[in-house]
């Protein structure tokens, strides 16, 4: 009865208008998706089956995207392109990236499909060269799918590439697919390049190939030939990377300059030639070519080269040199090795080189057990200084704080 009475009380306070104005609530939506999440899904499963390979499937996918004509019309028309180029329907292909450079001119994928295209007439032996108004990426693309091509057919327009007014973008690429080809035409003419008897501009990137070809031979002879260091410079690095080590230990024995003989002793280490570097430091007179050799060891990793030197070197500060440079390369009982070198040697200056060497090793435990035992006043607050240097190390900080509750 109460709640009747309430009700009724309430119907006659509110005026009819109130409710009038309350807002409809909105019914529920169990419509379809809408037209963008369609397209979501519908290029969702084209990239999946184009990462699958499954390209017929990806057509059709792609193609309903581009039907749709939403957000991603112009990429799914580029990619419905590529798969039917995978399936060798070149005039459907050439199609679709027509349509697609008519109906959005302006689209980020107008550049791929171009590309595209080049590369379908590269693989149809038609002319694969872009117009000149072409950017230069495009025009990169182009050259990269001459490599595909027959070189006797790819050979007259790369050198005339190479020759003529393109950027040095272009020439460099052009001397890159040119490397690729393999043709002795090809061989002719990145020799003179490298020689500098052609493009002169060109010559350090020539070098640089020969050296990715492993053409070591050819880099010997230019070496012998070169006028100036910093050609010489790179024949070296160059035969470092395609490990020419006899001709780097020619150049490393004959060489007068001392830059370049330091960069051949560094030429030799990339190649891995621990037995030639060893040779020349048996040969070595002079200190700097000995600390060159000894630094080589770091690239190289022959820490055996190394204890065979500390014991016989008489120049102490080579010998120091040597015993760092330990320290930096590491290796099996290496702490083991030092800690035994600085109980045999009572040298201070070798000593700290020794206690150097350890901490560059990392070894705070051989440090600690050197500090406990070391009787020299600086020869132990050397130790200690090392340790307290050494970062979060435990066994460092423990010994430290030891030091300080005495």
């Amino acid at each position: 009865m109460k709640k009747l009475l309430f009700l009724t009380m309430f119907a006659v306070l509110v005026p009819p208008a109130v409710f009038a104005q309350q807002p409809e609530i909105p019914a529920m939506n169990f419509a379809s998706p809408s037209a963008d999440q369609r397209e979501d899904e519908l290029y969702r499963d084209g990239t999946d089956y184009i990462n699958e390979g499954k390209w017929q499937s990806a057509i059709d996918k792609f193609g309903q995207v581009a039907k749709l004509g939403g957000a991603k019309a112009d990429g799914a028309l580029y990619w419905q392109a590529y798969a039917q180029n995978k399936i060798g329907d070149r005039a459907a292909a050439m199609e679709t990236v027509a349509s697609l450079q008519k109906k959005y001119p302006r689209s980020t994928w107008v550049k791929d499909a171009m590309a595209l295209q080049v590369e379908m007439r590269a693989a149809s032996g038609q002319r694969t060269t872009p117009p000149e108004s072409a950017d230069e990426d495009l025009k990169v693309y182009a050259l990269n799918s001459l490599m595909s091509m027959d070189p006797e057919q790819a050979f007259p327009l790369l050198q005339k590439i190479l020759t003529g007014n393109q950027s040095p973008k272009i020439k460099e690429r052009a001397l890159f697919v040119l490397a690729q080809s393999g043709s002795p035409k090809a061989e002719t003419l990145i020799g003179q390049i490298a020689r500098g008897q052609a493009q002169p501009e060109l010559q350090r990137k020539a070098i640089q190939q020969l050296g990715i070809r492993g053409n070591r031979e050819m880099l010997g002879q230019i070496y012998a030939s070169a006028a100036t260091p910093d050609v010489k410079k790179e024949v070296l690095r160059s035969l470092g990377i395609c490990g020419g080590r006899q001709q780097l230990l020619e150049a490393a024995r004959g060489e007068k300059d001392p830059q370049l003989r330091a960069e051949a002793i560094r030429g030799l280490a990339i190649a891995g030639g621990r037995e030639e570097l060893r040779q020349l430091y048996s040969a070595a007179v002079d200190p700097q070519t000995k600390r060159e050799l000894i630094r080589a060891t770091v690239v190289s990793g022959d820490s055996q080269m190394l204890l065979n030197i500390i014991p016989t070197e008489k120049d102490p500060d080579i010998k120091k040199e040597a015993i760092r440079t330990l320290g930096i390369n590491g290796g099996q009982n290496i702490g083991t090795t030092l800690v035994n070198m600085y109980e045999a040697d009572k040298d201070p200056g070798i000593r700290r080189a020794i206690v150097q060497a350890l901490f560059v090793h990392g070894d705070a435990h051989s440090l600690v057990e050197l500090a406990k035992k070391e009787t020299d006043l600086e020869t132990r607050k050397y130790l200690i200084q090392q340790l307290s240097v050494m970062g979060n190390n435990k066994e460092a900080m423990d010994y430290l704080m030891q030091l300080l509750e005495k």
